[in-house]
């Protein structure tokens, strides 16, 4: 899609970036809590479907999905 995107007027849809944070990380606040204390309120999956709601509620146009390369 990289490649693709100077061709087609439309943004990407996937982009390296995207592909990686779709990766199973096996994440969870372990390490944050050895090492900080620190103990979540909230489960970081109900944490980010909690944001995706909001976002469709409230964004009224498309996100760009990737950050301008200046040059």
């Amino acid at each position: 899609m990289e490649l693709l995107d100077p061709l087609v007027p439309w943004e990407p849809l996937v982009t390296r970036s995207i592909i990686h944070l779709l990766e199973e990380t096996g994440a969870s606040n372990a390490r944050a809590t050895e090492l900080l204390g620190y103990q979540p309120k909230v489960h970081w999956k109900d944490a980010i479907r909690t944001q995706m709601d909001e976002m469709a509620r409230r964004q009224k146009t498309p996100m760009k999905m990737y950050k301008p390369i200046s040059s």
